[in-house]
């Protein structure tokens, strides 16, 4: 379906979540929406849940349209969608939770973080540096305390700066996944040398990378 039919579709409509589940959903009109977040795949099914056609997948900013019928719906990933479906208490009872409106305005679902892991945020964060650019080591701090430590795709991951790059963990574990430097992401090896800056150790302590007042008066 393009996307100007179904943005014509979907104005006004709410958004959907839903956990990785697989759910059969049965409706009189066709549904138009969009994935905000999450993949899933839709399959026809007859009432009794025998598949009569092949899954169709759909990623995050895909749009669809799901004729009227059975059909059943594998969702592989913490999903939002934008939908025009009306059939809400039948969304609900199937494991959808309709977003608040807050939440529908800023365009994302809180309920499509819930079940993530650090390699999918740390997928997030390399699609986000491929679209934004790699920041300059100049404005790693910066970077991490106003936009990566805030952003709620990157609640599984922790930060440390170095003089190398900046190290990419898994917020519980403190694992190290990858090395985000000048010249995009690098392997973690544990045989290279990392040096952790002061500020960064400030970060990790007191969530600030910049020395207090009090400490900078009693070094002077």
């Amino acid at each position: 379906v393009s996307a100007d039919v179904a943005e014509g579709s979907l104005k006004n409509c709410r958004y959907w979540s839903c956990l990785p589940s697989q759910l059969t959903m049965y409706t009189d009109k066709p549904e138009t929406f969009q994935l905000v977040k999450g993949k899933v795949a839709v399959m026809p099914v007859t009432v009794s849940g025998v598949p009569t056609g092949d899954p169709v997948e759909f990623d995050e900013g895909d749009y669809g349209v799901v004729p009227a019928g059975s059909f059943r719906w594998e969702v592989q990933k913490p999903t939002t969608k934008m939908t025009n479906c009306m059939e809400g208490l039948q969304m609900t009872t199937k494991g959808w939770q309709e977003e608040s409106p807050f939440k529908a305005l800023q365009g994302k679902g809180t309920l499509s973080t819930k079940g993530r892991t650090s390699e999918d945020d740390l997928q997030y964060l390399k699609e986000l540096v491929a679209d934004k650019g790699v920041p300059p080591k100049r404005s790693w701090e910066n970077a991490i305390q106003y936009k990566l430590d805030r952003d709620i795709y990157c609640a599984n991951l922790a930060f440390v700066v170095t003089e190398q790059g900046i190290l990419v963990q898994d917020r519980v574990s403190e694992k190290t996944l990858e090395v985000l430097t000048e010249d995009g992401f690098k392997p973690y090896s544990e045989q290279d040398t990392y040096e952790e800056t002061e500020g960064s150790k400030r970060w990790r302590k007191d969530g600030n990378f910049a020395a207090s007042n009090f400490i900078r008066e009693e070094n002077l």
